[in-house]
């Protein structure tokens, strides 16, 4: 981190924190519990690099602690979106002087979208049904038989993220559906569950002290724990996102323009760009093949 820290040319008299700026938004906004916490996370961030206070913001100082983040770009990229959405915010209601502009763009490579083929899902789902691995020292009795099964059947018929799926209760199914309120959106979402699905869920819920379907055997942090090693020890590349894409490519290849819908998306794009495995759809026809001499 540079120790040389850029002051503004900021006029506002506001004392606001870029902390109590985001939190101040969210509430104004009814952001999710999971958006808020991104907000306050990306605010406490430029703390580090010396922007406190909202009238630090300026194009230069946001510029300097954006390219001294450690982080990858793509975390910058959502980042920067973020700062971008406080700072736009702020200045609209005068708690800023300094007009969010010239913040430099940064650049993310994209890469195809890969997820796994109903092949591998039935592989997996094999593996983690013969799997006696406890999940964690705290429980020894559970394993990951007793877990996974379910959690794949779930998260594949829903295309719900990871931790919504792992916040499932007992109050979250009621006639062979799903309804929950999706933590980073805040939206509701009520999708059917498939007849075996529902008999793990029903299986694993006889062994629930709580009402809950996951957490009861396996905090957030250890959950993801578990599938790095499951995957790993099994030799199986991805991880338990490719759950949602896998979902959507295989919505998509039912129902062609449904998959931006099943997911819940507000932009219909975003599909196509992060959860669409194009490799598992049918694709056009190509040019004929090049006749070779024999």
């Amino acid at each position: 981190m540079s120790t040389s820290l850029i002051f503004c040319n900021a006029t506002t008299p506001s004392s606001m924190t870029i902390v109590e700026l985001a939190a101040s938004y969210a509430a104004e906004n009814s952001a999710s519990d999971g958006y808020r916490a991104n907000l306050l996370r990306t605010a406490r961030k430029f703390g580090v690099y010396g922007l406190l206070r909202v009238r630090q913001l300026c194009a230069e100082a946001v510029n300097t602690a954006l390219a001294e983040m450690k982080c990858t770009p793509a975390t910058r990229h959502n980042i920067r979106r973020e700062i971008l959405t406080l700072w736009r915010w702020a200045f609209d209601r005068d708690l800023s002087s300094n007009p969010p502009l010239r913040l430099h763009r940064i650049k993310v490579r994209a890469r195809p979208v890969e997820a796994w083929s109903m092949q591998t899902l039935e592989k997996i789902l094999a593996l983690a049904s013969r799997d006696e691995t406890p999940v964690s020292l705290r429980v020894p009795q559970v394993t990951r038989s007793m877990i996974l099964p379910a959690w794949i059947g779930v998260a594949f018929d829903t295309g719900l993220r990871f931790a919504d799926v792992h916040g499932l209760t007992i109050r979250s199914f009621r006639n062979d559906c799903v309804a929950v309120t999706a933590g980073k959106t805040g939206k509701t979402t009520i999708r059917r569950i498939s007849e075996d699905t529902a008999d793990e869920v029903g299986r694993l819920f006889k062994h629930s002290p709580d009402g809950t379907l996951f957490k009861w055997a396996v905090p957030r942090r250890r959950a993801f724990v578990m599938w790095q090693r499951f995957l790993a020890e099994h030799k199986i590349s991805g991880s338990s996102k490719f759950l949602r894409r896998s979902c959507a490519t295989y919505v998509h290849k039912k129902s062609p323009g449904q998959a931006s819908d099943y997911l819940s998306h507000s932009d219909p794009k975003l599909v196509w760009k992060h959860y669409l495995d194009q490799t598992l759809l049918d694709m056009p026809e190509g040019p004929p093949s090049i006749r070779r001499a024999r």
